[in-house]
């Protein structure tokens, strides 16, 4: 049986113009939306934040939360990506509500 993603278009965009997680890195570039997994789940963009390249993707760099894995990269940037995504989802709710 193939689990759909589950897709909050609006959601996406809108972590798009927010800055990467890993504050004070002088992060470059565009923010990327990386999809915070638990096991077993599927890709769910409710559960994505807001990282640049180089946190983000492996080919940028061993400081890249796809190279050092999750746990590892947690630790390393002081970043707690559930709590993370908590604080996004409540900004997001009052965004939607301004512009209601």
């Amino acid at each position: 049986m193939v689990r759909k993603s589950i897709s909050d278009k609006p959601y996406l965009a809108w972590l798009h113009t927010l800055p990467c997680a890993v504050e004070g890195s002088g992060c470059a570039g565009p923010v990327q939306a990386h999809h915070v997994r638990r096991l077993g789940e599927r890709r769910d963009d409710s559960r994505a934040v807001p990282l640049c390249a180089g946190h983000h993707l492996h080919d940028w760099g061993r400081f890249s939360i796809h190279w050092l894995g999750r746990r590892a990269w947690q630790e390393y940037f002081g970043v707690d990506l559930e709590a993370l995504i908590v604080r996004l989802r409540g900004a997001w709710g009052l965004v939607q509500r301004v512009a209601a």
